[in-house]
Parts: C-alpha cells; sequence; structure tokens
C-alpha cells in the first residue's frame, strides 16, 4: 500500500489521506513510527515501523531481493525490495552506520561505523562474524567500506588513512599513504585530507579515493603506489565509484557550483561535467549497464543522468529529504534512496513511479504551467538586474583597494572580543621592520557605494556614528574612518593553493564610502611567496531601509612585494 499522505517531521501531528478514511500521525525524527488510526472511530489500525536514525548507507543484496540500510541509530536494517516490510535489523555497533557493502557474491555483509570498526556479516543468517579494527580512533571513524571484486578483502577509508583488510581474517595487508606529499604529472597534493570514500575497479586492480579537498587519488591496489591525482572545479568531495567496465571515475561533490564529473580512470583526464542541477552531491551509482548514473543530493530529488551526454533524464520527488544515499537493483530496473528524513523508497528508474516507501512522503506543490512561466521571466529581470549592476561597479572596483600602512604588533584573533566598536588599539604602536611580527594595512573605499566584508568581530557603533546615508535618507551603521578591525581573509600559497588560516566565526561589516579601515596580519603570512585575498561585495538600497548587494562578489589581492624597507 502506497500513502500518498503529507508526514510533517513535527512530532505528533495528524493528517488525513486522500479518501478521508485514515488519518496518520509521525512521531519526530527520533521515533520514525507511523501511526495510523481509523479517521472515523479513532481505533489505532497498525504502526508502521521504520528504521530510526537518519539513513547513511543503502544497498541493494546481489539477488535484487533485499535492501539494505545502515542508519544512525547504530543498526543495520533488511527490508523486502518487493514489498518495503522490514524483515529484521542487525546490532553489534555503538555508533552510527555510515557505509554498507556486499561481496559481490552476495554471501557477505560489510558495515563501516563511526566507532572505527568494521564488521563482516553472514547475509543468510545475520550472524557476526568478525569485527575488524585498524584505524586511529576518535579520529573521524570509518567513512567508507567497500569489497574488492573476489570477496576476499575490504578496503576502507578514515580521516586521511585508507586501508586495505583480508576480510578472512581481519588483517591488515596494506595503507595507503594519503597523508604525504605526492606527485602525479603537474599536479602534487600535500599534508593530507580527509578520505570520505574509497573503492575497488572492477577488476580489482585499482582503488580511486576520495578526498575532502576536492582531490581524486588512483592507486594500484597491489603496490599501494599512487598512480594519479585529479582535481575537479570544487572541494569537499562526497563519493567517488567506477562505471562497471572501469573505463571511468564519476566524481560527486558538496559544493554549490560541484557539479558531478566524469574521469578518464586511464588518462586521469576530464571527460564531461553533468548540468547544472547536479550539486551539492552526497551519493552516486552507476547503473549496471554503465549508462545512467543516479545521484543523491544535499537537499530534496534524487536524479538520473545519462552517463554518456551528462543530460538530466529525470527526478525523484522524495518530499522533505537531505543526504540522500542512492542505490540501483542488480538488473538496473529499479532505484532505492534514503536520507535524513529516515525514510527509505524505491523506485521505477525507468518510468520514475515511486513503488513503495518505508514511511509517508511529504506532498510536493508542483509548479503549474502559470507558475513556470511567472518563475522564468522573474529569472529573466533578475539576470538583466545583475548585468546592468555589474556595468555599473566595474568602474567602481579600482576605488576598492589595500595599501601598506606600517609595521607593528598584529592583533591575535583569540584575544579579540565577539563584539567590539574598532577603537584603535594596537595599531597606534609602529615598530621597525626588523624587529616587527607584523603589517598593517589599510583597505580603502574610495567608490560612491558602501561595501561589505567579513570581519572576526561584530563591530558596534562607538562614540561616534558611522555609516552610510542612502539617496533615500535611510541612515546605516557602517565602521568609522580609521577603525582597527581583524578582516577575514584567504590566504594562498605561490601556485595559488589556498592555505588554511583564521577562524569561521565573525560578522559581515559596512565601509562607507570614502572611508578607510586598517588591519593587521601576522609577517609569516606572506613568506614564501603567499599572497591574501579579502572578499567584499558593493551595497546598493534597493528599496527603502533595504540595503542589498549589488554586483557580484569581488576580490582584493594583497602581497609583500613592494612593501617599504
Amino acid at each position: 500500500m502506497i500513502w500518498n499522505i503529507k508526514a510533517h517531521a513535527t512530532s505528533g501531528e495528524r493528517v488525513t489521506s486522500p479518501d478521508g478514511s485514515t488519518v496518520a500521525e509521525r512521531g519526530s525524527y527520533g521515533d520514525a513510527v507511523v501511526k495510523l488510526y481509523d479517521a472515523k472511530t479513532n481505533a489505532l489500525i497498525r504502526r508502521l515501523e521504520g528504521h530510526p536514525g537518519i539513513i547513511y548507507s543503502v544497498a541493494f543484496s546481489p539477488d535484487g531481493k533485499t535492501v539494505v540500510s545502515g542508519s544512525g541509530d547504530k543498526t543495520i536494517g533488511f527490508w523486502d525490495a518487493q514489498t518495503g516490510q522490514l524483515l529484521k535489523t542487525l546490532s553489534g555497533h555503538s555508533l552510527k552506520i555510515t557505509s554498507i557493502a556486499f561481496s559481490h557474491d552476495g554471501a557477505r555483509l560489510a558495515s563501516a561505523s563511526e566507532d572505527d570498526t568494521i564488521k563482516i556479516w553472514d547475509f543468510a543468517n545475520g550472524q557476526l562474524i568478525r569485527t575488524i579494527t585498524g584505524f586511529t580512533p576518535g579520529v573521524s571513524g570509518i567513512q567508507s567500506v567497500s569489497f574488492s571484486p573476489d570477496g576476499q578483502m575490504v578496503v576502507a577509508s578514515s580521516g586521511v588513512q585508507v586501508k586495505l583488510f583480508e576480510m578472512a581474517t581481519g588483517k591488515l595487508l596494506r595503507a595507503y599513504e594519503t597523508n604525504e606529499s605526492h606527485t602525479s604529472g603537474e599536479m602534487t597534493t600535500c599534508c593530507g585530507s580527509e578520505a570520505r570514500s574509497a573503492v575497488f575497479s572492477p577488476d580489482g586492480n585499482l582503488i580511486v579515493s576520495g578526498h575532502e579537498d576536492g582531490t581524486i587519488k588512483l592507486w594500484d591496489a597491489n603496490s599501494s603506489k599512487l598512480l594519479r591525482v585529479m582535481k575537479g572545479r570544487s572541494s569537499d568531495l562526497r563519493s567517488v565509484v567506477f562505471s562497471p567496465d572501469g573505463k571511468f571515475i564519476a566524481s560527486g561533490n558538496n559544493d554549490e557550483d560541484g557539479r558531478i564529473e566524469l574521469w578518464s580512470a586511464q588518462t586521469g583526464k576530464l571527460v564531461r561535467r553533468f548540468g547544472e542541477d547536479s550539486d551539492y552531491v552526497r551519493s552516486l551509482a552507476f547503473s549496471p549497464d554503465g549508462r545512467l548514473v543516479v545521484s543523491g543530493h544535499l537537499t530534496n530529488n534524487v536524479k538520473l543522468w545519462d552517463a554518456k551526454t551528462g543530460r538530466l533524464i529525470r527526478e525523484f520527488d522524495e518530499g522533505f529529504s537531505e543526504d540522500d544515499q542512492v542505490a540501483f537493483s542488480p538488473d538496473g530496473k529499479l532505484i532505492v534512496s534514503g536520507g535524513e528524513n529516515q525514510n527509505i523508497l524505491q523506485w521505477d528508474a525507468r518510468t520514475g513511479k515511486l513503488l513503495w516507501h518505508v514511511l509517508p512522503v511529504e506532498e510536493i506543490h508542483r509548479p503549474t504551467a502559470q507558475e513556470i512561466a511567472e518563475q522564468k521571466l522573474k529569472e529573466r529581470r533578475e539576470a538583466k538586474e545583475a548585468k546592468s549592476a555589474e556595468r555599473e561597479v566595474a568602474s567602481f572596483a579600482p576605488k576598492v583597494f589595500i595599501s601598506f600602512d606600517h609595521y607593528g604588533e598584529p592583533t591575535n584573533p583569540m584575544e579579540t572580543r565577539i563584539a567590539e566598536t574598532g577603537t584603535p588599539n594596537k595599531s597606534l604602536s609602529r615598530q621597525a621592520r626588523e624587529e616587527a611580527t607584523g603589517i598593517w594595512l589599510r583597505l580603502h573605499n574610495d567608490s560612491p557605494l558602501p561595501i561589505s566584508i567579513s570581519t572576526e568581530s561584530i563591530y558596534l557603533p562607538g562614540k561616534e556614528r558611522c555609516g552610510y546615508q542612502s539617496p533615500t535618507g535611510t541612515f546605516y551603521s557602517g565602521l568609522c574612518e580609521g577603525a582597527e578591525i581583524g578582516i577575514r581573509v584567504g590566504v594562498f600559497d605561490a601556485r595559488g593553493k589556498p592555505v588554511r588560516y583564521g577562524f569561521d566565526f565573525g560578522g559581515i561589516s559596512i565601509v562607507p564610502p570614502k572611508t578607510s579601515v586598517l588591519f593587521s596580519l601576522p609577517r609569516d603570512l606572506l613568506k614564501e611567496g603567499r599572497y591574501v585575498v579579502v572578499y567584499y561585495k558593493f551595497l546598493k538600497e534597493t528599496a527603502k531601509d533595504k540595503l542589498d548587494d549589488y554586483g557580484k562578489e569581488r576580490e582584493i589581492k594583497f602581497t609583500d612585494v613592494g612593501l617599504s624597507k
């Protein structure tokens, strides 16, 4: 039975089925049980027992008869692939289960968890065969696990570690050193980045790992040698998979403009990027024939793509869901998905029809033809306005710049308060170049418009009332001339690669027209050809009392070249 009734996450909310005969009441996300009542008598009809906790992994058994899910409640759920009925659950992990995988013969099931263990199960009877350890406890938990094609080994990733184990004994066979510098062609990787995903090639000779910094690393499975490093357009890579023939690798990034990217496994060259709706990817799977790719995303809708062209074929409406995990059935006819809404759904891959789901699905408003036309008109109007704004502010950009002010002691972001006035303090102390540990810079806004910048504190009005008065007469509070502030900067090395620096907290401050402010940096930050970037946006009043971004985000670069001697 398929229930097309709206089910919110609000605990205890009751909603009625379309025919008015049944009422559903759903618990909170921590209690994935839906109770069905007779609408007339209020008698309990049945309880739909879900799989409590966020679904972090889903997979079909090799015979296609069972869907298996790994959950945030530390259990593994077995579901009848035809009816969606919960058959049994397995317990044994002490923290959430992050990844599950079948051996190719279907005899064994591997589960990985944030408790830093891999457990090998007998799929037929659900018995635990062994527990594999070998990762550093407390780093990040095991993120992924995968069997070799012959079922004799499992590869897993945790933190910057990728390791290969013998399945029968749990013995560590080899480790892939992702935390060292490597060079492949013109690409050099450094310093280690969390491995989010690691899988075997179909022939078992290669292992591909996907990393938090956006790099994809291809390894010789037998020698542990790094063969190639690939880097897509974005960081925060979440999923890498081989095509069934082993010729291609698909990667997905959890980024606004990440795209699904398809790579040649032989050359490491980018083959294609999928459409603009392929952002914020959390999970990927090829169809068994390699013709299709299914993707799960950070928010709503599982998507089906043509692997050859990158064309979006269709979307599957899941209702409210995030962090979706996806898998194809062995015959390629079905797709299963699961995510943060704790639901598991199965679809007909050819028609897009929803076949079954564990919990009720929130109804999604489908826009009418008029609403679609109005939305397109709105998008065209906004694009035209954005283009006009860019033309106007292009002439203002040269009037926003950074200049060297003096040497001195820099401020320490760890010592600053969350809220400050920007009153000059350390900037008043000047030092000789030879003894100074920092440099003081001045950000100038000589344009006729205010700009916004990211700062390390929230700056409150001081004794002096400073800001920007718009043409309508509205006054917007801003920084005063000569204010001493902390600016959140981007730092890059001589090759243009980002360098980790600073803290992810603070606020947004307005620098009024014809105003300059002071900020400091440690001198060591600019050594070895490094440079810093300050990001800003022009602002313009679009309605009374409403100051909005005007034009795209812009940047100013600054290096130590040309500093006074």
